[in-house]
């Protein structure tokens, strides 16, 4: 059924090359059984860049990152004619980063800023920041007329079709593609912008695609920025609604608390000139007041006297009105408040307990974790962590070893095999591969098995300041049992590199982060441990200011490493002993004194 499809929408898109509706339906049915490498390749072959940055994003997502130069003349045109795309400018920005062109990625990030403040890279800026790079959010003047209201944004390049790919090869359900229809001309652009597209050559070696970074993910980011913006405008209209329900209910409180009471009427007794001496008794009985009450006017009874006097009786004492506490202002005072509401709660992980409305779990998956069953009693507490996170908790989990990855990515191999002539692990999320080599930075990188064996050391092939960009889960049940699912799936991985996965957490910006590993803090003979721990605490206080809880799995080996951790992000530090049960505090203390550690 599915290749019937498949052929239908074939014979469709071979009639009409430019719709990527078409295009992106028949990648998707290609992708979903297994034919991720003709997906990319259909995609490749468009005539035309996407209409829509949805569009350009699930392309991204299905594979089209890996024909970058097809990428690169697709977003160029793109933005060409979408100078007001801050998401276009954004991606242009980390090409230009990757091919070596910080400047141009400077001024583009800067006008994505300047379309869409929520476009912030914390990567890039990071990256920029070491060099000096100035990139302010300021708008790029165009040569076009801004419309009103609109940022004047530089398009990047010209929008030219030369120089197409050489990867052209046929999907095979796809007949040879005639030539596309004819297009209306592209709006010129000024000579000083085109000259602005020879940075995005990339090199020779980088052809393949596949490290371009976080392309694929952009798609989701696009979807979750414009759920932000829509969620902020809904809480904005809340609280305006609640205020100006508050403010109508203190003006009748106010109109009901100052309006005066007309005075009670006064009675005045007459009496009639005395002709005897002799007064009549005169007997007087009580009345009772019966419920429920009646209106006064009901109860007064009118009396005849036929004698007259001068003296007014004095006014009748009536009990001012009360307020029930359900009444107009019964609820303002210092019982109010406001419910949080979901979206934030209690997390806890190994008894270490927080509320928090964003958490990130690093946890340590290296090959150590085998030993005394520690895998198996992280993944048990991790799984209860997960399963009582308060709904609508935003959640990732970060596993690492050498490599770091998040839950649900794929590592290739659990142990360094070749790649470029290197050591390297590959994690896979989906058609996107991330390499990280052996060895602590780009300049100590392994080639022999020997050399690579005894390391602990590794990182990442974009370098230090594009880690992987890793997105937020909502605590909700279909979520949660995905998460959980795939926490049972995750296997061991050779090395141990605290410093990638700590930030790669930070970057995501979370107010909690909980950090678990059973191995020391190892680094090369060029720095110190202290040295690590002190830009760790540093990053976090620039980027994210998150309280970040430790846990050493049945070690104490990185006791002094992990508490200056916790001690400087104002977390806790806590010992998971070889039974299952944890310590911390003093307790902590007095079991290291009684092994014998003190």
């Amino acid at each position: 059924m599915a290749e019937q499809n498949e052929r239908l929408l074939a014979k469709e898109l071979r009639e009409h090359p430019g719709d990527w509706t078409l295009r992106l339906e028949l990648a998707e049915s290609l992708a979903g059984r297994g034919e991720g490498d003709e997906a990319a390749r259909l995609l490749s072959q468009a005539p035309f860049p996407p209409e829509s940055e949805e569009e350009f994003a699930r392309a991204t997502r299905l594979g089209l990152n890996r024909y970058p130069e097809k990428l690169t003349t697709l977003l160029t045109s793109f933005l060409a004619r979408n100078h007001g795309s801050g998401w276009g400018h954004h991606c242009y920005a980390r090409l230009l980063a990757q091919s070596g062109d910080l400047n141009g990625a400077a001024r583009h990030h800067s006008a994505s800023l300047a379309l869409d403040a929520s476009f912030d890279d914390p990567e890039l800026e990071a990256l920029l920041d070491e060099q000096g790079i100035p990139w302010e959010a300021a708008p790029v003047e165009s040569s076009d007329s801004a419309g009103a209201g609109e940022a004047p944004v530089t398009s990047p390049v010209e929008n030219t079709w030369e120089g197409e790919p050489a990867a052209q090869e046929e999907v095979s359900v796809l007949e040879p593609e005639p030539a596309p229809e004819p297009r209306s001309a592209p709006e010129p652009v000024p000579e000083e912008i085109k000259q602005e597209s020879a940075p995005v050559t990339r090199p020779a070696a980088a052809s393949s695609g596949p490290s371009i970074l976080a392309l694929s993910h952009l798609g989701s980011e696009v979807e979750s920025r414009r759920l932000v913006r829509m969620t902020r405008e809904r809480i904005s209209a809340l609280i305006v609604a609640i205020v100006a329900h508050l403010a109508l209910l203190l003006v009748v409180g106010l109109v009901v608390v100052i309006h005066q009471r007309a005075s009670p009427p006064q009675i005045v007794a007459l009496a009639a000139p005395v002709e005897s001496d002799t007064l009549q008794n005169v007997s007087v009985r009580k009345q009772v007041r019966q419920s429920p009450v009646e209106p006064a006017s009901a109860q007064m009874n009118v009396v005849g006297a036929n004698a007259f006097s001068q003296i007014a009786l004095p006014p009748v004492d009536v009990t001012n009105p009360t307020f029930d506490s359900v009444g107009v202002l019964g609820g303002i005072g210092t019982d109010m408040s406001f419910a949080v509401g979901k979206g934030s709660g209690t997390v806890s992980f190994f008894g270490a307990r927080t509320k928090s409305k964003r958490v990130v779990f690093v946890v340590d998956f290296s090959t150590s974790m085998n030993m005394q069953g520690r895998a198996a009693l992280t993944k048990n507490e991790l799984i209860r962590s997960i399963e009582t996170l308060p709904e609508g908790v935003e959640y990732q989990i970060i596993c690492f070893g050498g490599p770091s990855w998040y839950a649900g990515q794929e590592v290739d191999y659990t142990s360094p095999r070749i790649e470029n002539g290197y050591f390297a692990n590959i994690v896979r999320d989906g058609n996107t591969r991330h390499v990280w080599y052996v060895g602590w930075d780009e300049n100590n990188r392994f080639k022999e098995a020997s050399s690579s064996t005894g390391t602990m050391f590794y990182h990442y092939e974009n370098g230090r300041g594009l880690l992987p960009v890793g997105r937020y889960l909502k605590a909700t049940p279909e979520n949660l049992s995905l998460t959980i699912q795939q926490i049972k799936k995750t296997q061991l991985v050779h090395g141990t590199d605290w410093r990638w996965p700590i930030k790669m957490a930070i970057n995501m910006k979370p107010d909690t982060i909980y950090f678990m590993t059973d191995g020391e803090l190892s680094v090369d003979k060029t720095t110190s441990a202290s040295a690590v721990i002190e830009d760790l605490l540093s990053y976090n206080k620039t980027r994210a200011r998150a309280r970040i809880h430790t846990v050493c799995m049945k070690e104490l080996r990185a006791r002094k490493e992990l508490e200056a951790i916790a001690k400087g992000t104002g977390g806790t530090f806590t010992l998971v002993l070889p039974n299952g049960d944890w310590v911390r505090g003093d307790d902590l203390n007095k079991y290291d004194i009684e092994a014998g550690n003190n």
